[in-house]
């Protein structure tokens, strides 16, 4: 029975994650002010942040699309994928974009020790820093702790997240 009991709890919460985080982001953002979930703004407006990139095939039709228009919005950049992508990025900072550390793999960060997630957001840095300022980080997975954001904070990173997320690892670029 108490197995039972707790099935539908995980169920339940499964459940109130997937048509409305709000609840746990509010809960998240109380605990950790220092990450920037969303601000409460009048304007009708949105920031729109696209993860993982670059990459060669999707990327460049993203870009052309920002372009049409006249969007502008944050690329959390793996910095594996930028080799034999340069351009793309060049053409990310030159159109206006922000570039962000999503780190050097796609990889729960949460997972690394602080050494090697300190290594990690520096090894990215080194690359992305040649594009311009970044002072975003998104872990990878979306999940962090108190070690990493002390690390990215000794360094001058801020922690970005958000407040919607269309469950994109589920989705093909294809």
């Amino acid at each position: 029975m108490v197995y039972l009991l707790i099935l539908m709890l995980v169920i339940l919460s499964a459940v109130g994650l997937w048509l409305n985080p709000e609840w746990i982001i509010a809960r998240l953002r109380d605990t950790s002010p220092e990450v920037l979930y969303s601000v409460d703004i009048t304007d009708r407006i949105i920031a729109l942040t696209i993860d993982d990139g670059p990459d060669s095939t999707t990327t460049p039709q993203i870009l052309d699309i920002l372009k049409q228009y006249k969007v502008r919005v944050t690329f959390f950049l793996i910095s594996d994928h930028i080799h034999e992508n340069e351009a793309l990025v060049s053409r990310m900072a030159a159109e206006g974009h922000e570039l962000g550390n999503h780190m050097t793999k796609n990889q729960p960060s949460i997972r690394l020790s602080t050494e090697s997630f300190e290594d990690d957001l520096l090894q990215a840095d080194q690359i992305l820093s040649n594009y311009g300022m970044v002072k975003w980080f998104r872990p990878g997975s979306g999940w962090y702790n108190q070690g990493m954001l002390n690390t990215a904070s000794k360094h001058g990173y801020r922690c970005a997240l958000g407040s919607v997320y269309p469950f994109d690892p589920q989705s093909s670029s294809d």
